[in-house]
């Protein structure tokens, strides 16, 4: 018994041996170091980038808000410096009203505005070259330049160069500015190159035709219901913009900007990136004024010969084209030479027959009114002028001296120093012209007065921070140089009685 005791006892022991040794727990704590060590970096390397994206997220901010405050001073001081010159032209203007109106065209200060904004930043050439002209020595002028990495530019340009489109809307009662605006729109966009514009579905799945722009632009700013007709009389209701998801009605009255043309039925992307420059909703003249019109406005400039003269396919014609660029060379300052040369150059009047220079629905010209009856005793007034230059101008487009018209283009060109046109690669062919017809669309720089009301400013102020990095703010304004501002509380400063305001502006 006592052996069996001995053996369960011996067994009884091995067994718990064997399970102690089976149940013992294992400790391995050789990698619970490396694993704190591993999740601690992670989480504090994120904390770390994150705090250096904010960090760099803010720099950025901070930068481009000084950068924004820097180019928005800079765009500030170039439209000041704008205002200057246009009140520096006025004052001009007046003290130049003795002078011939061929040099007087010569001294247009805002005509150089690009130049003097480049003098007074950061060209150093340009300064030298100002320098030069006025006689001093500018090198070491104080309060002159931009600090480095920055600039500014200005660009003036006058109002009266581009066509009025109100001439067309409100309550006009003249009908031949309306039929003017018709003539003109319709000369403007007859070019075959023009055709992908037209005869191709809207947005709204309207088509639109040649003729029925110009009827378009009349209705959108007239204030009745009725389409426009340059016949006379209606054929039914005006245009309606209720076809497409954004529904809108006509205006039926004078356009605010020239960019509500967009608005118009017809008037597609394509369309005003050709011509929108060309017009204006500034003005009171429904005639352009030569002197105002740049060189690179020929396509106005083709528009208005295409709308005078008495053969309506010249159009068609790539002469047309050729002879336009030409003439919106001599325009800025080329009219009053013409009227020298006219001197001892004797320019023909252009014959054409009369029943081609018919107003639209008309059956023939109406005659001149008879003169009145002499009165009795009354001094008698001297005759009128025989013709300005717009109709020396339109007499030489019809003359063969128009060969001419290069050779002179040229020599303004490198009297003025402005942009010369294309050099033609063929011979100017003579254009007939409606007599008295061009003096619908062009107006000369009168003898007394100031021409130039409004004036388009645009300027531009440039930070660069590195090559790839820049900032870049523009405002655009349109200066009102003979009305005041009449705010009801700007009444005791003395911008609201300086001679001028803003009728537009804006900044991008």
């Amino acid at each position: 018994m006592k052996m069996k005791e001995k053996a369960k006892t011996g067994i009884r022991a091995y067994v718990n041996q064997v399970r102690a040794r089976l149940f013992r727990p294992v400790r391995r704590e050789a990698g619970i170091a490396l694993l704190i060590v591993t999740v601690t970096l992670a989480v504090i390397g994120a904390t770390v980038g994150e705090f250096a994206y904010n960090s760099q997220v803010d720099l950025e901010a901070a930068a481009n808000s000084r950068d924004m405050l820097r180019a928005e001073y800079l765009a500030r001081s170039s439209i000041q410096l704008g205002q200057l010159l246009v009140a520096v032209q006025n004052s001009l203007n007046k003290q130049m009203q003795s002078l011939p109106p061929e040099i007087r065209n010569l001294l247009v200060i805002t005509d150089y505005a690009g130049f003097l904004a480049k003098a007074f930043g950061s060209d150093k050439e340009a300064r030298e070259g100002l320098g030069g002209l006025i006689g001093l020595d500018l090198s070491g002028a104080k309060g002159l330049g931009t600090p480095p990495g920055t600039s500014f530019d200005l660009n003036i340009a006058s109002e009266e160069g581009k066509y009025f489109l109100n001439c067309g809307g409100a309550v006009n009662l003249n009908p031949d500015a309306r039929t003017n605006l018709y003539t003109l729109v319709n000369a403007l966009v007859r070019p075959l190159r023009y055709d992908r514009m037209f005869n191709v579905p809207d947005p709204d799945g309207v088509v639109v035709t040649r003729e029925d722009l110009p009827r378009a632009i009349i209705d959108w700013g007239d204030v009745d219901l009725q389409r426009y007709e340059p016949q006379g009389g209606s054929t039914g209701a005006e245009e309606r913009y209720d076809r497409g998801r954004d529904r809108y009605e006509a205006h039926n009255h004078n356009l605010d900007t020239a960019e509500e043309l967009t608005l118009v039925r017809g008037v597609s992307e394509d369309f005003f990136a050709a011509f929108g420059d060309l017009f204006t909703v500034y003005g009171q003249d429904c005639r352009v004024l030569a002197s105002a019109v740049s060189a690179d406005s020929w396509p106005l400039v083709a528009g208005m010969i295409a709308a005078s003269a008495a053969d309506p396919n010249v159009v068609y014609d790539p002469n047309t084209v050729v002879v336009a660029q030409q003439v919106a060379g001599i325009l800025k300052t080329g009219l009053p030479l013409l009227t020298q040369l006219a001197k001892t150059v004797k320019i023909e009047k252009c014959v054409v027959d009369k029943s081609q220079c018919q107003a639209p629905g008309s059956s023939a010209l109406a005659p001149p009114p008879p003169p009145p009856p002499p009165v009795p005793g009354a001094k008698k007034s001297p005759p009128p002028p025989s013709g300005d230059s717009v109709d020396l101008l339109s007499n030489l487009i019809c003359s063969p001296y128009i060969s001419q018209l290069p050779s002179l283009s040229q020599g303004l060109s490198a009297t003025t120093g402005a942009d010369a046109p294309p050099p033609p690669t063929t011979l100017l062919r003579p254009i007939k012209m409606c007599p008295g017809k061009l003096g619908k669309f062009l107006r000369d720089n009168p003898q007394t007065g100031n021409p130039r009301r409004y004036y388009r400013i645009d300027a531009t102020g440039l930070v660069q921070r590195n090559e790839k990095k820049s900032t870049q703010v523009r405002v655009r304004g349109v200066w009102d140089s003979q009305h005041n501002n009449s705010f009801p509380l700007c009444t005791n400063h003395p911008s609201c009685t300086r001679g001028g305001t803003w009728v537009y502006y804006r900044m991008d």
